[in-house]
């Protein structure tokens, strides 16, 4: 045990290994006795770990995946989210690892920043265009934080990234289902994907984000006052699913649902019983799309999603499936609802953010507010 308790003592104790010796060949061994409880012990291990283990010598060659793994553990005891360390782990796998494999971070100078953007620009995406500038400069800002800790390391003197500056970004043409367009996707399902149907009408219906959807289970959905519950919401590593808060704090959210869908979901409840009968006995813990032992996935999803836009036709454009959120968006926003209430349907940290996203879709108020001097005469 790292932290345990002092023997016939109240106070805790933490005794560190940390490999074998160059010169002696005995294990290494840090230890301090007296903490007054565990949490205390627990904290002073981690910033051990993080602030003393991890020194190195001026000599020595640093690699980009020691400093992302210092950061990481900067993360982890300063309390990040673990949707936030997953997404910055994905993209340090996809875009950093095998450019700097060879690398010594200590000689990184802003010519090699402005090689490595440049090589950001020109690689792919999974759809086989180009990154987007957005995508770019994500992953320069992820760039800037990892060099970070070598500079509070005193690995390296100043970080090459303060000098970069951040890429313009284009105005993005917003893509989105209008009703009838819809009606119209929701008509490609055939009777044996209702599933997955029904999935894409809680997108459209709720504006949920595809994690928060994905996380819903009966628990979460309140038939009596008409609501979803939307407290957590699944993120992927390595194509493995984990369980996590949403994405900020007023994504934890009340999305009331009209009665046309809660008396949907309640006959798919009793058709679902039927279904999973032999699987499940207590169905609170299930996931409201489920008609099988296993329950849908977001690659489930992205390959449905692709098989059904192949059934259409060229009336029908093809959207990404965050759209489905943008649709749901231009939907109130034409049948008039406020931009704060938008932003608390939808979950956004402030309504700038939505002010942001779609004001473009909120009628043009100029010439009513010119007319109100109409009678100022």
């Amino acid at each position: 045990m790292t932290v345990s308790k002092e023997k016939n003592k109240k106070t805790w104790m933490v005794d560190i290994s940390n490999g074998l010796d160059n010169i002696s060949g005995k294990r290494k061994r840090y230890r301090k006795k007296g903490f007054l409880s565990k949490q205390e012990a627990e904290k002073y291990e981690a910033d051990f770990r993080v602030f003393e283990l991890t020194k190195v010598r001026s000599n020595n060659k640093i690699d980009i995946a020691y400093l992302f793994t210092l950061m990481e553990q900067e993360d982890k005891i300063s309390g990040k989210k673990v949707s936030y360390v997953i997404t910055q782990r994905n993209n340090f796998y996809r875009y950093f690892e095998a450019y700097f494999s060879k690398a010594d971070m200590k000689k990184l100078d802003y010519k090699d920043v402005i090689n490595f953007r440049e090589f950001l620009l020109t690689s792919p995406n999974r759809l086989g265009g180009k990154l987007s500038i957005n995508t770019v400069n994500k992953q320069m800002i992820l760039f800037k934080k990892i060099l970070e800790v070598a500079v509070r390391r005193g690995i390296i003197a100043s970080n090459p990234c303060k000098l970069v500056k951040k890429l313009p970004t284009p105005k993005k043409v917003m893509s989105y289902y209008t009703a009838e367009e819809f009606k119209k996707f929701l008509k490609l399902f055939t009777e044996e994907e209702y599933s997955y149907k029904l999935f894409f009408k809680l997108l459209f219906f709720t504006g949920m984000r595809l994690g928060e959807a994905l996380a819903l289970t009966w628990k979460d959905i309140d038939f009596i006052q008409g609501y979803i519950m939307v407290s957590k919401s699944i993120y992927y590593y390595k194509n493995e699913p984990y369980m996590g808060t949403p994405k900020n704090a007023t994504s934890i959210r009340k999305i009331y649902i009209h009665q046309a869908l809660i008396d949907e979901l309640k006959e798919w409840r009793e058709k679902q019983s039927f279904l999973l009968g032999k699987y499940e006995k207590d169905f609170e813990g299930v996931q409201i799309y489920q008609d099988s032992a296993d329950s849908l996935t977001k690659y489930n999803i992205d390959n449905m999603k692709r098989n059904v836009d192949k059934r259409r036709g060229r009336e029908l454009k093809k959207i990404r499936i965050h759209d489905f959120r943008h649709s749901h968006a231009s939907y109130l926003i034409n049948n008039n609802i406020e931009p704060m209430k938008l932003s608390k349907r939808l979950g956004h940290a402030s309504i700038t953010t939505t002010l942001d996203t779609y004001s473009h879709l909120y009628p043009d108020t100029q010439k009513s507010v010119a007319s109100i001097f109409d009678d100022f005469e």
